[in-house]
């Protein structure tokens, strides 16, 4: 309209940025986003400010990995225990490879309060050949 009307953005929470054109911009959608936005127009020539309102409701996540296991170095029968957290949604899949391709076994603790797979494996260090690169990966239908 004109004059040009101000914009104004009610936002549930989480980092969201305006363009100047009044659009809303959320550079990377967190739990944190969801919930209700409110936008208002407001034009000083009518002073009859116009609201709409949208629900924003988050579907689904990628995995990222939140807790990853350091570079470690250890005398040889010594324990070893790898421990990993991923969030995602629907909760990913983990699986670990060893330093020869070998898929290693994982313990595996949902904590779907937070969206997030716990994942620990025990290594032998009796074996010089367990030695080396492990790979840690996650899966869902969104990454």
């Amino acid at each position: 309209g004109i004059p040009t009307p101000t914009i104004n953005w009610e936002t549930p929470g989480g980092e969201v940025e305006e363009d100047e054109d009044g659009s809303l911009v959320i550079p990377s959608v967190t739990p944190e986003h969801e919930g209700v936005y409110t936008i208002t127009a407001n034009n000083t020539a009518d002073g009859d400010p116009q609201t709409e309102t949208i629900r924003l409701e988050i579907v689904g996540r990628r995995p990222e990995f939140v807790d990853i296991p350091e570079d470690q170095e250890i005398v040889r029968n010594d324990d070893l225990t790898l421990s990993m957290k991923v969030v995602g949604l629907p909760l990913p899949s983990l699986s670990l490879t060893g330093p020869l391709g070998e898929n290693i076994p994982l313990s595996l603790e949902l904590d779907e309060e937070n969206d997030a797979v716990i994942g620990q494996a025990e290594i032998d260090t009796s074996r010089l050949s367990n030695s080396g690169v492990y790979k840690i990966s996650a899966e869902n239908k969104h990454g």
